[in-house]
């Protein structure tokens, strides 16, 4: 599904909000004391949850709606995080090599530290929502004329290639792909037509 819960569900989250950075490591102990460690994925895969104290009916019917329709985590659907929304030029840009005309959007994370780390991003905001910035050697460019945007890839094409050495740079919002992390969501009413949900959660979902 391509629903994006913070304009589907009014006043999404409340308090406290959670957030996890998810790694992958393979650790190795040996009788020694020594260890081997390997790292299994590049990137961490982020959790986010919450409990909801207080439910109106509306809010109650809207969450109900998309985790049914969602059929708990099976599909997939948007989420923009607050916190991580926005990437800036320096944090994707790239230097194009011969006969390029195809950029995949990214962001650069911890930039200008050794554990640096890209992550590939799609699901791009545009049109309406956010116009991203393309630049060429520190010069926009322009959708339609210049490029076109896949906002679901995230991938930036040139009608021409632009030509080896050339910088590629680009700001861009972006969206979360999530699922739920659990297949059962529960409500209780605590009183008449006041309802509570403990068990909110969602995980990013990488393709």
């Amino acid at each position: 599904m391509n629903e994006i819960i913070n304009t589907f569900v009014d006043n999404l989250f409340s308090y406290p909000y959670k957030k996890k950075f998810h790694w992958a490591t393979n650790v190795q102990s040996y009788g020694t004391g020594t260890e081997q460690r390997n790292a299994l994925r590049g990137q961490p895969i982020r959790e986010w949850g919450c409990g909801y104290k207080i439910l109106t009916a509306t809010l109650r019917d809207q969450i109900l709606e998309l985790f049914n329709r969602s059929q708990g985590q099976f599909n997939t659907f948007l989420w923009e995080d607050p916190q991580e929304v926005l990437v800036v030029a320096a944090e994707c840009s790239i230097t194009a090599i011969a006969a390029q005309t195809d950029f995949q959007l990214f962001a650069t994370y911890h930039l200008g530290e050794s554990e640096l780390w890209t992550e590939d991003k799609k699901d791009i905001q545009a049109g309406a929502v956010y116009q991203p910035t393309v630049r060429l050697d520190s010069v926009t460019k322009t959708e339609g004329a210049d490029y076109t945007l896949d906002d679901t890839t995230g991938i930036v094409i040139f009608g021409a290639a632009p030509g080896a050495g050339v910088v590629f740079d680009a700001d861009f919002k972006y969206y979360f792909r999530v699922r739920f992390v659990e297949d059962t969501f529960e409500v209780s009413e605590i009183d008449k037509e006041t309802w509570s949900a403990n068990n909110f959660g969602m995980v990013q979902v990488i393709s």
